[in-house]
């Protein structure tokens, strides 16, 4: 489990610890901690809610610290902010990264334990390619959502390269990469 440390500003005093249990942010649904100092204390959000916020947070994430990657798949496909971009089409590539614990696929060498990678190429590829978005950070997005609801992964990295981006000046083009999380149950 990686522990991410936290400070929390109580007034005029500052209090280091560690979280136990994590929430989600109703603002960005992202994981804010639940504190408990006494019985009626409130779960405060991280500083990047949109909410009035005094606090530094951060929490524990059960992390597996097993990675699968696949890198730059290439597909032709028709995102982009102009029209033009949408009709003609243009090169984006994806890389995933799938934090996963391998350590049953590693004893039993069985590719049943582990995620099926043709499987999970195959979903990138139809994500990327049978849908049309304006905006990169919107298909990085679709695919990080996709691939947790499908494969139910713990975690998953994003990564969207879009190459020939319309962006003035020398450039290598533009890269959005996102980081979720499977919420919290319970």
């Amino acid at each position: 489990m990686r522990l991410i440390h936290s400070r929390v500003a109580f007034k005029n005093r500052s209090t280091s610890f560690n979280h136990a249990k994590t929430a989600l942010c109703a603002c960005r649904k992202a994981p804010s901690a639940t504190i408990g100092l006494r019985q009626a204390q409130p779960a405060l959000k991280p500083s990047f809610c949109h909410s009035a916020c005094l606090c530094f947070i951060s929490y524990r994430l059960p992390m597996p610290s097993d990675t699968l990657r696949l890198n730059k798949m290439i597909f032709h496909a028709y995102h982009g902010y102009w029209e033009e971009e949408r009709q003609v089409g243009q090169r984006f590539e994806v890389d995933v990264e799938l934090h996963i614990d391998v350590a049953q696929a590693a004893g039993s060498d069985n590719i049943r334990d582990t995620v099926d990678l043709y499987k999970v190429y195959q979903t990138v590829e139809r994500v990327v390619t049978k849908n049309t978005f304006k905006l990169v950070e919107t298909l990085t997005h679709a695919i990080a959502d996709t691939l947790l609801q499908e494969f139910h992964l713990p975690q998953v990295r994003v990564r969207v390269r879009k190459p020939n981006s319309p962006v003035p000046g020398i450039s290598d083009g533009i890269e959005v990469e996102i980081h979720r999380a499977r919420a919290a149950q319970g």
